[in-house]
């Protein structure tokens, strides 16, 4: 009963979208179309741009060497670098091994001591997330956490590291001088707009999410609102 009840009141929900939409054309035209001044900024409009099958099993990879021994996922960024993420991981997350948490948004010396004490007896990986690399908050979480991973794991410890940035940045540098892993923030996607990309998908993968089903309704999505006419 419930099942149809929520069948029911999703057909009447697109229901009313495709009204309003006809009602709207003139925006939606305008929307499908695209401003020239954003025009390097629309790279989330195009799911299958950073969401298709060749970048979701990068990820999936990734994602699956964390889970394969890790209990920890932290993730470094501050703005949209960590607010996309954690959207995706605390709205979609049903539980699990895993557990996603969250560093380089702040300066206080507090939260980072209680973080890291969550981190004690704990199999640990980072994701810091920076689009230059130039900010102050994700710059000191991750030395701090850097040094917290040297010192506990020693050699070999940049396996346990992973770097969404830019090509060119200083972060990607880091990545080519110390071995840590590399995965692309798009230079087309703002920060708070990126969580059908790397800096999204990625913790959501490792934090054990269908992202597949993700870009999948995305998709379906962006096709339906292109492919409507008045």
């Amino acid at each position: 009963m419930r099942l149809e009840f929520y069948d029911a009141e999703r057909r009447f929900t697109l229901c009313r979208l495709k009204q309003y939409m006809k009602q709207e054309e003139d925006i939606l035209t305008r929307a499908q179309a695209g401003e020239e001044r954003y025009s390097g900024n629309l790279g989330w409009l195009h799911v299958d741009e950073w969401a298709g099958e060749e970048k979701l099993r990068e990820i999936e990879t990734c994602a699956g060497r964390v889970r394969e021994d890790g209990e920890i996922l932290v993730v470094i960024g501050i703005g949209g670098s960590n607010q996309a993420a954690r959207a995706v991981v605390e709205a979609l997350s049903c539980g699990g091994p895993m557990k996603i948490l969250y560093a380089g948004n702040n300066v206080s010396s507090q939260y980072m001591k209680q973080l890291l004490k969550q981190l004690e007896g704990k199999s640990v990986y980072v994701n810091v997330i920076a689009k230059n690399f130039e900010t102050l908050e994700p710059g000191i979480g991750f030395r701090i956490l850097r040094q917290y991973l040297k010192e506990r794991y020693g050699t070999g410890y940049e396996r346990r590291v992973f770097a969404t940035g830019t090509r060119g940045s200083r972060l990607h540098e880091l990545c080519r001088i110390y071995g840590y892993t590399f995965l692309d923030f798009p230079e087309n996607i703002g920060g708070r707009y990126s969580g059908l990309c790397n800096v999204g998908l990625f913790p959501a993968a490792v934090a054990g999410m269908d992202i597949r089903a993700m870009a999948a309704g995305a998709g379906d999505m962006e096709r339906e609102l292109r492919n409507t006419k008045g």
